[in-house]
């Protein structure tokens, strides 16, 4: 395979001295190199970048990318990226302090990745969090020992996972309470619950953070539905030597 590098070749200098291929050496600062066709193909030259430029690069980048984070709010995010990539600080005597990392190119990529999904999160777009655009909503029947279920409701950029509280509020649906251990999608209303509304609050999670809603409340719980009692009126008659006994049907009383 021929050599990319014989491709380089500047035309000789005005004082006579040969182009910089012939004269070798790496400490010419060139950041671009001219490439004939004869050796890399093609038909026009065209530029070839240096180790240089490419390093270069990859350091402006990351640089930028730096930057941006801690302008959007975030400078500590930023400043802990790369002091996990730039662990080495030395003075300089020109440029006063350089920084030198000894990391593979994979951590490099990661931190890039990390502070390019940071400027995501922080400017609201990309993968954000998750916005609600339908409140849960809470159905079953509101009486004591029924069970109340709650849906996620409807969101914004793909949650993965919800998570669920149960309130206990007063009978215009306010001054709510979360109810220990009330987490599951699902609520078994207890008596404590009489004479109050419910409300479900649910929590959705992606890999930006989490959002939550909570639904509207439910009617007025009741009491467990008691037997009614029947009352029986009778009545006792004589005539002559004839008792007589009459029977009629009272009232029926819900027990509460």
């Amino acid at each position: 395979m021929p050599n990319a590098w014989a491709g380089v070749l500047q035309p000789p200098l005005p004082n006579g001295q040969p182009g910089m291929f012939q004269f070798g050496g790496n400490g010419d600062g060139t950041l671009v190199y001219p490439g004939r066709p004869d050796v890399i193909g093609g038909k026009t030259d065209i530029p070839i970048a240096s180790i240089r430029l490419k390093m270069i690069r990859e350091c402006s980048e990351i640089y930028e990318y730096l930057k941006i984070v801690s302008d959007l709010g975030d400078p500590t995010f930023a400043l802990q990226t790369a002091k996990k990539l730039f662990q080495n600080a030395n003075p300089s005597i020109m440029d006063g302090w350089t920084y030198s990392s000894n990391k593979p190119p994979e951590a490099i990529y990661s931190a890039r990745e990390a502070l390019a999904n940071q400027i995501l999160k922080l400017k609201g777009t990309g993968t954000g969090l998750p916005q609600n655009t339908a409140l849960p909503a809470v159905s079953g029947s509101t009486v004591q020992g029924q069970v109340l279920s709650s849906s996620n409701g409807s969101w914004t950029n793909n949650p993965t996972s919800f998570a669920y509280q149960w309130s206990r509020c007063d009978a215009s649906g306010a001054n709510c309470t979360a109810i220990q251990g009330a987490t599951a999608n699902t609520y078994t209303l207890a008596a404590a619950d009489v004479r109050s509304t419910m409300r479900s609050s649910v929590t959705a999670t992606n890999s930006a953070g989490s959002g939550s809603a909570v639904s509207a409340a439910t009617p007025i719980v009741s009491a467990t539905s008691q037997p009614s009692v029947c009352t029986l009126n009778v009545a006792l008659s004589y005539s002559g030597s004839l008792l007589t006994l009459n029977f009629t049907l009272g009232s029926l009383t819900p027990q509460t």
